[in-house]
């Protein structure tokens, strides 16, 4: 089944569909649908979401190296991802506590190897 396409204007440009919006601005189009329920119009819908930063996004800085998402950082530094995200989540820590103390923990566990 399919929708019908619905024009949407945004920032005075008019879009054949919400979809076309969407990918014009590189909104996932399940954002867009979350966010215009709650927003006031569709120019504030599109604020919210050009403005939302994911923490996938968000730039890492790791000794003083730089890093534009912590998937990045992650892979420079040889660690799981999702080792990452859930050190940050249930530790309520940042993504640079989070990733030092995975190599840290990492480095000492390597260090009781050798000694053994």
């Amino acid at each position: 089944m399919t929708g019908k396409k619905t024009s949407i204007t945004v920032r005075g440009k008019t879009f054949e569909s919400v979809s076309a919006m969407c990918r014009h601005y590189g909104i996932g189009r399940s954002r867009w649908n979350n966010v215009i329920k709650r927003a006031e119009s569709p120019e504030k819908a599109l604020d919210l979401c050009l403005s939302y930063e994911s923490d996938s996004m968000k730039k890492v800085s790791i000794n003083g190296m730089t890093f534009s998402s912590i998937i990045e950082a992650s892979a420079y530094f040889g660690l799981n991802p999702t080792s990452v995200y859930t050190k940050i989540s249930r530790h309520k820590i940042s993504a640079e506590e989070a990733i030092s103390s995975l190599i840290s923990r990492r480095n000492s566990d390597s260090k009781d190897e050798v000694s053994e």
